[in-house]
């Protein structure tokens, strides 16, 4: 069974964020960008499933400018075997691109089992991977948090709401989108970083097709008005402020 693992590059989430005037989109504020995080865990649970014996190959695909390629070299460094990047513009992404661009790269690589993060930490669409399926015309699973090998197939748990899951057993191909879990994504070793480094990745030219959803503007909020201290006794404190109120119609 060969494995694709969708990585998204987001910004740093300890970095502050800024608009930007070239493209009109959330960007960090001093330029740093990491692999998502829900990603990382879908990259992990493809691992380890090659460490069972479950998966033959791990690759790692990103939808994005240039700049992604530094999260698809994350996820060679983390262990993935191959990487590449499907192209697309700065700025918003619309989620049904981003599914295009999946889906290409899974028949492209012959992926039996696709792997997303359930949603990415800037957009939070949390669609993507089910688009990517529809495209695919594949079955998938949403907020899969566990997924166990099987003689036939896999066994995979969903997080439901209220603390509830749900046990499944999923016959690929399929797409499966990953939630949190209690396995650790790993670091990435020296060997795997040195080789990372190193590997070509194969760029893909855009899918055509209409957008689903387009970025309108975007501003910094007002500042919010200065406030107003009260002085005076309690009485005259409490007199004031209820004044106040019945002006503002509040009372």
């Amino acid at each position: 069974m060969n494995v694709l693992v969708c990585v998204k590059q987001v910004p740093d989430p300890d970095e502050p964020l800024a608009l930007s005037p070239e493209t009109g989109w959330v960007e960090p504020a001093g330029g740093r960008w990491a692999m998502n995080r829900l990603d990382a865990f879908a990259l992990e649970q493809a691992l380890v499933l090659r460490e069972a014996g479950a998966a033959k190959t791990v690759a790692a695909v990103s939808v994005g400018p240039p700049r992604a390629e530094a999260v698809v070299r994350r996820a060679l460094a983390m262990g993935a075997d191959k990487g590449m990047r499907v192209e697309a513009g700065e700025g918003f992404i619309d989620p049904l691109e981003a599914a295009r661009g999946l889906a290409r790269a899974a028949r492209e690589t012959g992926a039996d089992l696709v792997l997303c993060g359930a949603l990415s930490e800037d957009a939070m669409a949390g669609c993507t991977g089910p688009m990517a399926a529809a495209l695919l015309d594949r079955p998938w699973v949403a907020g899969v948090v566990e997924i166990s090998p099987r003689k036939h197939g896999l066994a995979v748990v969903r997080e439901l709401e209220a603390g509830m899951a749900e046990d499944l057993e999923v016959d690929p191909p399929a797409v499966l989108t990953i939630q949190s879990s209690g396995i650790t994504p790993r670091y990435p070793t020296l060997s795997h970083v040195l080789r990372a480094n190193k590997e070509s990745i194969r760029v893909l030219p855009a899918e055509g097709g209409e957008a689903s959803l387009a970025s309108g503007a975007l501003m910094e909020p007002p500042p919010p008005p200065p406030g107003r201290f009260l002085e005076g006794t309690a009485r005259e404190k409490a007199e004031k402020l209820a004044d106040i109120l019945a002006r503002k119609g509040l009372l």
